[in-house]
């Protein structure tokens, strides 16, 4: 198999990161500190990617690590996760209607770029970014590579002590609360390249919580911050004040026997930075910001590391609705997303579950700091067997480790302030589709697509996240299309894509019984599938056995032109059936299986006859027979419910020269039509469907997976393992936006929606197409996913 990356011939890391010389841009196989074997990633210079590797993990919010040496200081990690949302589509312009989103780009969302490093050699200091700071020195240029949770980091200057980075949050798959853990770890490794020895100082910079941070209107220098110096098993201090009764606060601290200086936030004052070798600045009452010193000395040749911990806690955060009202009254709307009065609206308050296990941000600076050898330890191990798959391409092993990095943007992991809530001590975990282009708090149609590393590494989460689904289930079947909107997870809707809400449902189930092979699972969720499937049953309205579609009502929910039965829907909608028929043998409730497989008998049936379209060798869009209405598009995702009966091993859906004709159609019409990935729907003419606002478009998670894999699973690996590489090498490399996911893109590879978005995760489905597994298997003992999870709890 082509490995997809460059290997340069092994060379000695010299006190580095990784070897310098790498190419740019690009997939290169290199040695990397802490790495037992080589790894495959991609360099950086120049600060060419912005927004940078998030830093955070479960729950906890994130803020960014810029590629030019910077920290977006307009973050999540002091929990107002609207903030971000608010002023991005303040600087858009005014929504358009109700539900209806505006389309935010990378330069709407606000940036506060900051540098937090910098080194003083002999009296001479230079920033350790790439901003330009007029009266002090930058960087001549920083190597970046992400590796999420780590991003290592080399920067070039002109001093005679050269300087490394390696940061990183608390991610282990299969370690749920070891990844519920809000703070960072930065090992900068100073090495004094001369033949003399050197003293100098190392200064790190935190800004702590801004006003558009934390979200409260009202000026933030009305704030006062508490500051303690900390002189115990670590040195540095904590910043915490109060607002409106919400505590929030961060520790800085240095691990290790050093000494140190403590004081204010240095921000972009070139004289504070400067002056970092014999003074900081002093902290007034008012000054959310930290710096902290350490003085150094090395000999000749010498090299060491000096270890910041940063840890924030805010375990008190408001629901998305309190400041989106002010937002909406601010443009002059009158509603915002759902249909909500905001006049009725009261302020709703969560409690941060990392609140349970730590008291304090010093508490979880100490754990750190204490742990921090085999927390890294735990980190490498975890990458290194993904880098050691060489069955797989080395553009996506480098992919499946980054892809990670989206659950720290979009998670969500929480418990009531009321103690007898439903979620228990336990708390309510959700992941919400894009804080910054749809918030919505676990959008079943989204979840189908995002939810499947969730699924397979924290299947306890999935879980969790299920039951509420079954809690706010109808009586009459019908499960919730969305928790909440924004960041709200305790505001339920239904009946926002009926035909497809109540499948993937099921199909989620499903997925953790697959994973887990826990029968207990089936035996809890059993009632509510069979309530959900004869619900579905009722969609049927002309009795055909396929579920209908009715214009939005369907995961394409921007393409109203839809109805009567449509291809997508009608296949999901049989792999459902020889779902749920599967589970009701496991249960002994024979009766319900046989219903399904009659339900399926007449639904298959009705497909072919209604759906197949012979001089296009696909099948159409959709077909109403009651009025006559049909569409020739073909879909590049039509065959989903082929792929979904491969991943579960199930009976086939379709006969296998209809998927052979029906992929030869896609290659040479939705995948040649341009060089970037698959459109999601052509004319069989070439021409586009403009009735849809998706069909012009490229969507990189599942109208591109599902083709691809189904090329995979029917002997064809090559083209459909360069399907995907075309696609991820264009989102990560050619836009780039490795940490910054769209949803879509346009056919001339322009991003077309979404920032930061959940359904790129997906991407974790390929690698069991091209191992030649099912979803058990792949979970299976010594499966890859068992592998990893071993890997990150053993060290």
């Amino acid at each position: 198999m082509t490995n997809g990356s460059d290997s340069p011939s092994a060379s000695a890391l010299k006190g580095r990161l990784f070897p310098a010389g790498l190419p740019e841009c690009k997939w290169v196989d290199f040695e990397a500190d802490g790495f037992d074997g080589p790894v495959t990633g991609i360099i950086y210079r120049k600060g060419s990617v912005m927004p940078g590797m998030p830093l955070g993990g479960l729950g906890t919010g994130f803020i960014s690590l810029g590629t030019d040496g910077t920290l977006d200081y307009v973050s999540t990690i002091f929990n107002e996760y609207d903030a971000r949302w608010t002023a991005s589509q303040a600087a858009a312009g005014p929504i358009s209607a109700v539900g209806e989103m505006v389309h935010v780009q990378r330069e709407h969302v606000p940036t506060r770029r900051l540098p937090f490093l910098g080194l003083s050699v002999n009296g001479e200091t230079r920033i350790l970014a790439l901003r330009s700071i007029r009266g002090i020195k930058a960087a001549n240029d920083i190597e970046y590579w992400g590796h999420y949770p780590v991003a290592d980091l080399q920067y070039e200057t002109d001093l005679p002590v050269s300087a490394g980075l390696r940061v990183w949050s608390n991610f282990f798959p299969g370690d749920a609360v070891a990844s519920n853990t809000p703070a960072a770890t930065f090992e900068v490794r100073l090495v004094n390249d001369s033949d003399e020895a050197q003293s100098g100082t190392l200064a790190f910079s935190f800004e702590g919580p801004r006003e558009l941070d934390i979200g409260i209107p009202a000026n933030i220098s009305e704030t006062i911050f508490e500051r303690q110096p900390v002189t115990d098993s670590i040195s540095g201090v904590t910043v915490v004040a109060e607002r409106e009764g919400i505590e929030l606060g961060y520790a800085l601290a240095v691990a290790g026997d050093h000494r140190v200086r403590l004081g204010a936030g240095l921000g972009a004052s070139a004289i504070k930075w400067n002056n970092i070798p014999t003074e900081l600045p002093a902290a007034e009452a008012e000054e959310p910001g930290a710096s902290i010193a350490v003085d150094f000395e090395l000999a000749a040749g010498e090299a060491k590391t000096v270890r910041f911990v940063l840890a924030w806690y805010a375990p008190v955060w408001r629901s998305w609705y309190g400041t989106q009202e002010r937002f909406a009254r601010r443009l002059a709307q009158p509603e915002v997303g759902p249909a909500i009065h905001w006049e009725h609206m009261p302020e709703r308050r969560y409690v941060n579950l990392y609140q349970s296990r730590f008291s304090s941000a010093l508490d979880i600076a100490r754990h750190i700091a204490n742990e921090h050898d085999s927390l890294l330890s735990r980190i490498i191990a975890w990458q290194q067997v993904v880098y050691d798959e060489d069955r797989l391409p080395g553009w996506l092993r480098d992919s499946l480790v980054n892809i990670f990095h989206i659950f720290a943007q979009q998670s969500f992991w929480i418990r009531s302030t009321d103690q007898d809530h439903r979620w228990g001590s336990e708390g309510f975990f959700t992941v919400n589709e894009s804080l910054l282009s749809c918030p919505q708090q676990s959008c079943l149609a989204n979840n189908a697509a995002g939810n499947w590393p969730l699924d397979m590494f924290f299947p306890e989460l999935a879980r969790n996240n299920l039951r509420e689904f079954k809690y706010l289930q109808k009586p009459w079947g019908l499960v919730p299309s969305t928790l909440g909107p924004g960041a709200e997870p305790d505001m339920a809707w239904y009946e926002q894509q009926t035909s497809f809400d109540g499948q993937i449902y099921v199909h989620l189930i499903n997925r953790i019984w697959d994973v887990t092979g826990d029968d207990g699972i089936l035996e809890e969720f059993y009632g509510s599938i069979k309530a959900q499937t004869n619900f579905l049953k009722l969609v049927d309205q002309d009795g055909d056995g396929l579920v209908d579609v009715w214009g939005n009502s369907q995961y394409y929910d921007a393409w109203p032109t839809m109805s009567g039965a449509a291809i997508h829907i009608a296949g999901y909608w049989l792999a459902t059936l020889r779902v749920v028929e599967r589970m009701a043998e496991k249960m002994g409730d024979q009766t319900f299986a046989e219903d399904c497989r009659t339900w399926y008998e007449r639904g298959s049936k009705s497909m072919e006859e209604k759906l197949w379209n012979e001089p296009a060798g696909s099948y159409l869009l959709f077909h109403n027979t009651s009025n006559g209405e049909r569409s020739d598009t073909v879909l590049s995702d039509q065959l989903v419910g082929q792929w979904l009966a491969q991943m579960h091993s199930l009976p086939n859906i379709f006969a296998d020269s209809r998927v052979d004709r029906v992929l030869e159609t896609i290659w040479g019409l939705n995948v040649a039509s341009t060089p970037y990935g698959v459109r999601t729907g052509l004319h069989p003419d070439g021409a586009t469907d403009r009735s849809g606002y998706y069909s012009s478009l490229m969507v990189p998670s599942y109208s591109s997976l599902v083709p691809a894999m189904l090329m995979i699973n029917s002997g064809d690996e090559e083209r459909g393992v360069e399907l995907m590489h075309r696609v991820w090498r264009h989102l990560v490399i050619d836009l780039p936006m490795a940490w910054d996911m769209p949803v879509m893109l346009r056919a001339d590879g322009e991003h077309a929606w979404g920032l930061e978005y959940f359904h790129n995760t997906m991407l974790w489905v390929l690698p069991i197409a091209i191992l030649g597994q099912d979803l058990a298997s792949f979970a299976a003992a010594g499966g890859m996913i068992d592998r990893v999870v071993r890997a990150a709890r053993e060290c």
